[in-house]
């Protein structure tokens, strides 16, 4: 029984379905038929009465002139009833297109039957997309690990750098792939670390507060788990794990200050972000070009004059090659790294051989360095150090002559091997990627880069500086008449074709002049070729003047204890306290360290400083008080002072200890943002226990230095302290 029932319920709903379509196709023929009946009278009256009309035309014979008339526009009348009347069927059986009676027939049956007829029920609208939504949420970039958010004065520092705070718009539907992508679109210095960043959130409160980590879900991060970790309030930091980012100001001219607001300087007419137009006034000069140039006739004509100042062109002029430099950094082709790994030992002739290879990319990409065997990733410092490293060989290798300038060596084979061409390179890459200048060179010299042709009124005997040559001019000068006839084959080798005579010195002197000038001008050709790179000749032949601090020597400003003292940005702790007072202690022993070796740097010593990297003396070179050996060990026996006496540590050496390079930054602009970032360690006992001494942690990449307030208690700490410190620790490392 319960299988009969069963079976015969399906066949009952199966005959109700057909009932039921039999009369929807009834009600549908009927709404036909009522459709058609209402269209059939139209039709037939209009017959009716083009026949009536046909029948009464014939019969009636027209005797005046207004019944044709009359008739005529009858059949006119009923013509365009006809139209009428046959555009309107055409409408009632055109699908879609609306009809009065249709209309009214659709809804009375619709009305009869609302289970038939359903309004829309053959319409099946598209389903509607949901609105992409958006949260915005703001981001706040750090340059490196720390547990307490930045203060207003680190805020800038950051902001400067590129970093610092962001509002970004983060879909609900994006996964941590996209959430990177965005930040890394709107944080470029994000890029190399590769992912290795977490999200913070900041306590309550005020002022510097501690910081959280946002523990991220399975798949990371989510627009819709930021979202309500944030509740649409506060901030979210990014904090790299394990590197440090470069917090080196950024020029005005960056992607990460294309979005901001921009204003011009009132003093220097520099355009820059709003947001950094503030601190910007605070260190700019307070006078302008103009004004200095009418303060200038009022100055003592007897005072000597710095050759910045000299010049009333040279003011502006560092306005212009700021922009200048902006402009060729724009030139480099950041769609790939210039990758150059080295050890320390050698570093100007592996250098030179890696430079020279370049595989797959070349200096025309930003140069990224890594020094082989160190932990030391390069955001900027390594980079740095390479440069002045690599420019300090150029100078010593491929160029000859004094303080007051240089010139190329007269070399074939270097000319050869393009080894010139490739210094050229160096040097444009050094402008251009934060390097030193090459400011060496003889001023006839950077004329013929400039000009392209050689001024040989303004060529002298100092401007020989090849030794050989500078002796035959001596040997001339002091000859007697006899021994002129000794000199001939040399004085021929210089080109001179007169007569040899006691009478013809002078001749004889300005050809062996003009010789040692013109005989290296193939060399300055190749150096022009390769500073081709980045337009760089193009726009020191366009503007010569703005250009030349850059090239030669007693122009641009060395690093001194003024500008390193100037550039210094203590953090202290509160005012009154006891950790301020051992802060201010440090800070003066540094400013006293700095003013001593800047005293000491002309004086003999036992290392020859070059361009800030010292080179130790073999013992053959030493004094027998200098190399006395213990007979226990064979070591040299050294202790506090004479370890001073064989080290020399100038002004340069330790600014490139401190933050990679040893030179002063060539523009105004990037002088006024270079600082030197100092903390203190008041907590070493806590982290290491007992212990005896403590070593300053230097961090380059960032230009900063932390000082263990535990271990300075006296200058001679300090300076014992700090003089192991720089001569000892060269190598990047992790902490």
């Amino acid at each position: 029984m319960k299988s009969d029932i069963g079976a015969g319920k399906p066949r009952r709903r199966r005959m109700a379905d057909d009932k039921e379509i039999e009369l929807q196709n009834a009600a549908r023929r009927v709404v036909d038929l009522l459709r058609s009946a209402l269209a059939e009278p139209t039709s037939q009256n209009h017959e009716v009465q083009v026949q009536g009309e046909q029948v009464e035309v014939g019969n009636r014979q027209p005797t005046i002139q207004g019944q044709q008339q009359s008739a005529l526009g009858n059949r006119q009348q009923a013509g365009t009833r006809q139209r009428q009347a046959v555009q309107g069927q055409q409408q009632q059986r055109t699908p879609g297109f609306p009809s009065t009676a249709g209309n009214t027939v659709d809804k009375n049956m619709a009305r009869a039957f609302p289970g038939l007829f359903k309004s829309g029920k053959s319409y099946t609208p598209p389903p509607k997309r949901r609105a992409l939504r958006s949260t915005p949420i703001q981001f706040f970039l750090l340059n490196k690990c720390t547990e307490r958010t930045p203060n207003s004065s680190d805020e800038m520092v950051l902001l400067q750098a590129g970093l610092g705070r962001r509002t970004l718009n983060i879909p609900e539907n994006a996964d941590h792939s996209q959430i990177s992508y965005i930040l890394m679109e709107s944080y470029s210095k994000m890029v190399p670390l590769d992912g290795a960043w977490m999200l913070h959130k900041a306590a309550g409160g005020s002022g510097q507060r501690k910081l959280s980590v946002l523990v991220p879900e399975a798949e990371g991060y989510t627009g819709a788990y930021l979202a309500k970790a944030l509740g649409g309030k506060g901030c979210l930091y990014i904090m790299p794990i394990q590197d440090t980012l470069d917090t080196s100001p950024l020029p005005y001219s960056s992607k990460e200050f294309e979005n901001m607001p921009k204003a011009r300087c009132a003093m220097c007419h520099l355009s820059m972000p709003v947001q950094l137009l503030a601190l910007h006034a605070q260190e700019c000069e307070p006078s302008s070009c103009s004004d200095r140039m009418d303060l200038e006739p009022d100055l003592d004509p007897d005072l000597d004059e710095s050759p910045a100042t000299s010049n009333p062109g040279n003011v502006s002029s560092l306005i212009f090659l700021a922009e200048a430099i902006e402009t060729l950094s724009g030139r480099v082709d950041t769609t790939t790294l210039f990758n150059v790994s080295v050890t320390r030992e050698d570093i100007f002739e592996r250098g030179l051989g890696q430079w020279r290879r370049q595989k797959r990319s070349s200096p025309k990409n930003p140069i990224r360095v890594s020094f082989i065997g160190e932990s030391g990733i390069d955001h900027g410092a390594l980079r740095k150090e390479f440069l002045t490293e690599m420019m300090a060989g150029v100078e010593r290798k491929f160029f000859q002559g004094g303080s007051t300038g240089k010139t190329p060596k007269y070399s074939i084979t270097d000319y050869h091997k393009e080894h010139f061409k490739t210094a050229g390179e160096i040097m444009a890459v050094s402008i251009v990627q934060g390097g030193p200048p090459p400011n060496f060179f003889r001023e006839w010299c950077y004329g013929y880069i400039s000009t392209g042709e050689m001024d040989r009124d303004s060529i002298s005997k100092e401007d020989v500086t090849d030794p050989e040559l500078s002796q035959l001019m001596e040997e001339v000068e002091i000859a007697e008449p006899e021994a002129m006839y000794d000199l001939l084959d040399r004085i021929t080798a210089c080109g001179y074709s007169g007569p040899a005579t006691w009478e013809r010195k002078e001749e004889i002197i300005k050809a062996i002049i003009l010789h040692s000038s013109v005989r290296i001008l193939p060399m300055l050709q190749q150096i022009c070729s390769g500073m081709k790179l980045y337009g760089l000749c193009e726009m020191i032949v366009q503007q010569p003047h703005n250009f030349r601090d850059l090239f030669v020597p007693g122009l641009h400003q060395k690093p001194d204890a003024e500008f390193l003292m100037g550039a210094i940005s203590p953090v202290f702790s509160e005012l009154g306290s006891l950790r301020r007072q051992r802060e201010s202690r440090i800070i003066n022993f540094l400013q006293d360290f700095i003013q001593n070796i800047e005293d000491e740097e002309e004086e003999k010593s036992c290392v020859v400083e070059e361009r800030g990297t010292p080179v130790k003396i073999t013992e053959s070179d030493l004094d027998d008080g200098d190399s006395r050996e213990t007979e226990s060990t064979g070591e040299p026996a050294r202790d506090e002072e004479e370890m001073k006496e064989q080290y020399k540590i100038t002004v340069g050496c330790f600014l490139q200890w401190l933050t990679g390079q040893a030179h002063v930054p060539i523009t105004s602009t990037e002088r006024e943002r270079f600082k030197i970032l100092i903390e203190f360690d008041h907590d070493c006992s806590v982290r290491y226990g007992t212990h005896t001494v403590c070593f300053p942690v230097v961090n380059a990449c960032s230009n900063s230095i932390t000082f263990p307030t535990r271990h300075l208690g006296s200058y001679p700490e300090f300076l014992s302290i700090i003089t192991q410190a720089v001569m000892s620790s060269r190598e990047f490392s992790l902490p």
